[in-house]
């Protein structure tokens, strides 16, 4: 069958309007600026600068008019919208600059504050932390439910942040498509400039902690102890970095909200994070919920409720799979493949795989009426086997098995075979060498390299 050919298209938006697309997983579009000014998620695009984008959504917004010319082929046609909720994100952000601004005027007051460097455990928050609260900027957390464009919004966020000079530490804790690791992790990274419309977050060093699973449910307590772990790493850092306390954090989550489950761990995750400001998309219950919790009252947490854009596009669990094998391949091969990661043979001997969070009795097992009394987050040691053939393993910097569970990870490799004559695991690393840890972390998640 021919291939189609590349259609060329273009478009005039006049002030305030969107145009809305979708690029399919095999397909590429080209957008190119031709006048105007005109920005994707925060970002502004380049003038005369061909942007490749493919296997997305993808929403260009002008606040004073632009013509824009797309090349390629997209699932359906594009199409022009004046219904944005773009001008109240914009009015979010300008309160978060000036509590930015107010923070900044507090650290002003704090000149001569001397920060004693020390090594800190990564379970273990300097109380220090406490005392400079006054001069953090914004811990904001952007709460919704299942497809409201939360993601969109906390890059929206962090680019506008970035466009005033501001470094702001984005946190992803939605474990089933994190946009700056891979699915089963919880992240942060500091973000100095605005997100690339091509490549995404450019996460250079950031702080990863494995959860192992794509979904909160399957261990809420191990998933809340990995989420307390990435957020004392995220408070120790911004002791000693001042630009990043002023820029604070924007924090995105994920889809469990709709029950009481869900609500109380947007309360632990405020109360671990030390938020201050949550922004609810989309829910009038859960924004009531929070509005009026005594807990967020007590810690003086604003709450404010902010519209969808019709622009979302709604996911099933297929699509949502098909997005999670993306994001893993995209980790070894590239945004655009550009990557060459690395077969290599890894001895029994030389590694110690490990599971957490796996040690719960089943209800068969149990006496009538009982409760398992194992704790769900203990840390046990795996012998090799066919088991881990397709895992995706965390490569852990912890020196010790019990230190896996509060340790941030150094990167991930994936099992291709299981050799149990040579005792061997064939891997996929993303560069030849020794690994950084011996202690490799095993999950729920897969991956098969076939595409």
């Amino acid at each position: 069958m021919a291939e189609r050919s590349a259609e060329i298209h273009v478009y005039e938006l006049a002030s305030q309007e969107e145009l809305r697309f979708e690029v399919g997983d095999d397909d590429t579009v080209i957008i190119h600026l031709l006048s105007g000014t005109a920005e994707l998620f925060g970002t502004e695009l380049a003038p005369e600068k061909n942007y490749e984008l493919r296997g997305c959504d993808v929403a260009i917004f002008t606040w004073h008019g632009c013509r824009l010319k797309l090349t390629g082929n997209c699932p359906e046609a594009p199409y022009k919208s004046d219904e944005t909720p773009m001008i109240d994100y914009l009015n979010a952000n300008m309160n978060l600059e000036n509590m930015r601004r107010a923070a900044q005027k507090e650290l002003g007051n704090r000149r001569n504050e001397q920060v004693p460097y020390k090594t800190l455990q990564p379970e273990e928050v300097d109380p220090l932390f406490e005392s400079i609260l006054p001069s953090c900027g914004p811990r904001i957390l952007i709460v919704g439910p299942k497809d409201s464009g939360k993601t969109t919004l906390s890059r929206i966020l962090t680019s506008y942040a970035t466009r005033t000079g501001r470094s702001v530490t984005l946190v992803d804790l939605d474990p089933s498509l994190n946009m700056i690791s891979i699915p089963g992790t919880v992240s942060a990274v500091t973000v100095e400039k605005p997100v690339d419309i091509e490549s995404g977050i450019d996460a250079v060093s950031p702080l990863t902690h494995w959860y192992g699973w794509v979904n909160p449910r399957k261990n809420d307590r191990l998933y809340m102890k990995t989420v307390e772990n990435l957020a004392q790493s995220v408070k120790n850092r911004w002791i000693c970095n001042r630009q990043g306390r002023l820029g604070g954090c924007v924090i995105n989550t994920g889809e469990w909200t709709h029950d009481d489950t869900g609500k109380n761990m947007i309360i632990d995750i405020a109360k671990a994070f030390s938020v201050n400001v949550i922004l609810v998309i989309d829910q009038e219950r859960l924004y009531s919920f929070l509005e009026n919790n005594q807990t967020l009252k007590q810690m003086q947490v604003a709450v404010a409720k902010l519209p969808k854009s019709g622009g979302v596009v709604s996911r099933d669990e297929r699509t949502r799979l098909r997005l999670r094998k993306r994001r893993i391949r995209r980790y070894f091969y590239g945004s655009k493949r550009g990557l060459h990661p690395c077969s290599q043979m890894v001895p029994f001997s030389q590694v110690y795989i490990v599971q957490i969070g796996t040690a719960s009795a089943s209800n068969d097992l149990l006496p009538l009426g009982g409760t398992s009394q194992l704790d769900p987050s203990m840390v046990r040691m795996m012998n090799p086997s066919q088991e881990q053939q397709h895992s995706i393993l965390a490569v852990s910097y912890a020196k010790s098995q019990q230190e896996c569970i509060s340790s941030n990870v150094a990167g991930f490799i994936h099992v291709i075979d299981v050799d149990m004559m040579t005792s061997s695991l064939t891997c996929l690393l993303p560069c030849p060498g020794q690994l950084p840890g011996q202690y490799m972390i095993m999950g729920d998640v897969t991956w098969s390299d076939d595409a």
